[in-house]
């Protein structure tokens, strides 16, 4: 897929959370483990802290939307990018950018 085709942003509401949740910690286990360590990388997703981390930014989190499809968001506070993801289902295909650019 072209990442310039059939995207939109959106802010994140509360509907949002589960599935942004969900994702988010798809990725930190799959990306994590690599610096942290299986098991603390567990104890991390096991403690709620990624869960805590939406609960606590969703208002100030922005949703890039493919087809209608949540691929990724980034959570800033201040003007200061405080988390970006992209589900690993869709990397290599620019959206991260994409997502960074919008939120600068």
């Amino acid at each position: 897929m072209n990442a310039t085709q059939n995207y939109r942003f959106a802010a994140a509401g509360r509907e949002d959370l589960p599935g942004l949740k969900q994702m988010a910690r798809e990725i930190i286990v799959a990306d994590y483990a690599s610096f942290l360590g299986v098991d603390a990388t567990g104890e991390f997703i096991a403690s709620g802290q990624a869960d805590r981390e939406l609960d606590e930014g969703f208002e100030r989190c922005t949703v890039l939307f493919v087809a209608e499809v949540p691929v990724g968001f980034a959570i800033v506070d201040r003007n200061v990018l405080h988390l970006l993801m992209v589900d690993r289902r869709h990397r290599h295909r620019g959206y991260g950018s994409i997502l960074l650019r919008h939120v600068e």
